[in-house]
């Protein structure tokens, strides 16, 4: 066995699927703080006149956009080193699943745990002083949550790619579209219904001044 071992992803088909993993590292810190990102001008997004569910909605979409055009040009990469183009079709369906279990989660936590942001950096962890335990917390919980919400799904998956197609691949597509749009769907309307009641405490705890 070479040095590179289980990474060395050259010659396996199921290379690109490997691809939505970005979407937990790349849009967790986004997700996870909707309004945080904000600081000072939440004060203007909120007086818009637009509901509740329709400012998650649209913030969700933003991120959704991002993370599909960054994980498509991923698995491109990916399926040109594994010169295999066989399987990057699931690649679409995982994506989206991935992306609903996170905004799921995101939306939740975005309400109810607010982070305040620093003006002078946007990483994620360096929130203001007395937030900094509140932050490690939720971030910790909600990855390893997003990471349960996506064992149905990968599941599925798995048995279409590495058990010589277990599973349909058309079923396996509706178990991750289904799952994903599921307890995305439930995470919005409860979400937007928190958000209405809590707007003036997210507002408070995301302004810098």
């Amino acid at each position: 066995m070479g040095t590179t071992g289980f990474f060395d992803i050259r010659g396996r088909d199921w290379g690109p699927l490997a691809a939505p993993i970005l979407i937990l590292f790349v849009g967790l810190p986004i997700a996870l703080n909707l309004f945080g990102w904000e600081r000072d001008a939440a004060s203007y997004l909120f007086v818009l006149p637009l509901k509740p569910s329709q400012l998650l909605l649209g913030k969700n979409l933003a991120v959704a956009t991002a993370l599909l055009l960054e994980t498509g040009i991923l698995a491109v990469i990916l399926a040109l080193i594994v010169n295999s183009w066989t399987w990057v079709w699931l690649v679409v369906p995982l994506t989206l699943s991935a992306i609903g279990c996170q905004l799921a989660v995101g939306n939740f936590v975005s309400v109810i745990t607010p982070l305040r942001l620093p003006r002078e950096g946007t990483d994620v962890f360096a929130q203001s002083t007395e937030q900094g335990c509140l932050a490690i917390a939720s971030q910790t919980m909600s990855f390893f949550a997003i990471g349960l919400l996506l064992v149905p799904p990968v599941s599925a998956v798995v048995l279409v790619v590495a058990f010589g197609q277990a599973l349909a691949p058309w079923i396996a597509v509706v178990i991750a579209l289904g799952w994903g749009g599921l307890l995305y769907a439930l995470s919005l309307a409860i979400s937007s219904r928190l958000l209405r009641r809590r707007l003036p405490e997210v507002l408070g705890w995301v302004q810098v001044n």
